[in-house]
C-alpha cells in the first residue's frame, strides 16, 4: 500500500473470467467466453461486484476487494452458500431485507405473490374509505414469518393507520432477524413466539389484537414432503432451517401415508373459525397460503371438501402456486 491508499489491480477482467466460469460449472446454466464483456457475466458475479460496491470494474479492484470476491465464490461454488447469505441481504418487492443463516431466503414467488396481495389490500382499504368515515385498520396475522418478509412488506406498502399486523414463529432466530428488519423499515407489525400447533395458539395470536378475531390470515408454511427433502439442492440442505421447509420436521416418527406435505394448512383450517371474524366485506380474502408446485389440487379439495370453503386458485410465473381462501 503505497502513500497510505489501497493498491488498484487494473487488469481484473482475467480474474473475473475465471470466477464467472467457475460459478457457471457450478450450476451448468451458462458457458462464458472469455472474450464477452463484464455484463455478460454470472448473475452470481454480478451480485458480489455490486455488494463490494464496485459496479465499473474498469475502474480497478483494490487486493482487498479482490481476496474477498474470491472467498465469496469459492463459498458459493464449493460449500454452496446462498448468495443472500454471504451477500447478507435480499431484495423484496422495495425493501432490502437483512438476511442470515439459517432463516429462511424469500423467494422470488413469495415475493410477488406478496405484491399482488399488496395491490389487493390496497384496492380494499380504498373502497372500504370510501364507504366509511373511518374504517377500522385492517387486521392481518401471518403464520410462519422467517424473515418478516411479507408482513413488513404489507406493512410498509400501506398507511400505519390502516394495517395492524400480527406475525407469529417458533424460531427465536427468526424473530430476532424480522425485528431487525422492521426495526430498519417500519411498519405496524407486532413479532409474537407462538407454536401453531400449541392450544395456546389462538389465544396468543388473538391477544395481540385486543382479543379480537383478524380480517386475513396469511402463511407460506413449510410444505415440502419429507420424503423429497434428500434430493433438494445443497444449498438448501446444507444452509437453511430444515424446520422452515420440511411440513413434518416436527415429527419424530415418519409417516409415508400423511407424507403430503399438507400437514400446516390442515392445522390453520382447523383453527380458521377462530381466528377470523366471521365475514369480510369486499373482494378480501380471509386465508392466503403459498403452496408447493404440485400441491394445489390436493389443498383445495381439502378446502372445498372438509371445509365449505370457496377458493381462487393463483398462478405464480405460471407455476400453481398461491390459493386465495373466502
Amino acid at each position: 500500500m503505497a502513500g497510505g491508499r489501497a493498491r488498484v489491480i487494473w487488469q481484473p477482467l482475467r480474474v473475473l473470467q475465471v470466477l464467472s466460469r467457475r460459478l457457471s460449472a457450478r450450476d451448468r446454466t451458462q458457458d462464458l467466453s472469455g472474450r464477452r464483456r463484464a455484463r455478460a457475466y454470472h448473475p452470481a458475479l454480478r451480485w458480489l461486484l455490486q455488494a463490494l460496491q464496485t459496479s465499473d470494474i474498469s475502474a480497478g479492484l483494490t487486493r482487498r476487494k479482490l481476496r474477498q470476491l474470491r472467498r465469496w465464490t469459492h463459498q458459493h461454488v464449493h460449500d454452496r452458500k446462498p448468495l443472500a447469505y454471504i451477500i447478507g441481504t435480499q431484495p423484496f418487492g422495495s425493501l432490502e431485507l437483512r438476511i442470515r443463516p439459517p432463516i429462511l431466503i424469500p423467494r422470488p414467488e413469495t415475493e410477488q405473490w406478496t405484491i399482488d396481495l399488496v395491490d389487493a389490500l390496497k384496492q380494499y382499504v380504498a373502497l372500504a374509505k370510501s364507504q366509511a368515515k373511518a374504517p377500522a385498520p385492517l387486521r392481518i396475522l401471518e403464520i410462519g414469518t422467517g424473515s418478516g418478509c411479507i408482513s413488513i412488506l404489507i406493512a410498509h406498502s400501506l398507511d400505519p393507520d390502516d394495517v395492524s399486523i400480527t406475525a407469529v414463529d417458533t424460531s427465536d432466530a427468526a424473530l430476532a432477524l424480522a425485528r431487525e428488519n422492521c426495526i430498519a423499515h417500519g411498519g405496524n407489525v407486532k413479532l409474537v413466539k407462538a407454536d401453531l400447533f400449541d392450544e395456546s395458539f389462538v389465544g396468543l395470536a388473538l391477544a395481540t389484537n385486543c382479543g379480537q378475531p383478524f380480517d386475513l390470515v396469511v402463511s407460506n408454511p413449510p410444505y415440502i414432503r419429507t420424503s423429497e427433502w434428500a434430493a433438494l439442492d445443497a444449498s438448501v440442505l446444507n444452509w437453511e432451517d430444515r424446520l422452515a421447509l420440511d411440513a413434518n420436521a416436527r415429527e419424530h416418527k415418519f409417516d409415508r401415508q400423511s407424507d403430503d406435505g399438507l400437514r400446516f394448512y390442515k392445522r390453520i383450517l382447523s383453527l380458521h373459525a377462530q381466528l377470523l371474524i366471521q365475514k369480510t366485506a369486499g373482494p378480501l380474502p380471509r386465508l392466503v397460503f403459498e403452496h408447493g408446485h404440485d400441491q394445489q389440487d390436493a389443498l383445495c379439495q381439502l378446502i372445498e371438501r372438509e371445509h365449505k370453503l370457496q377458493v381462487q386458485r393463483k398462478s405464480i410465473f405460471d407455476v400453481p402456486r398461491v390459493v386465495y381462501i373466502s
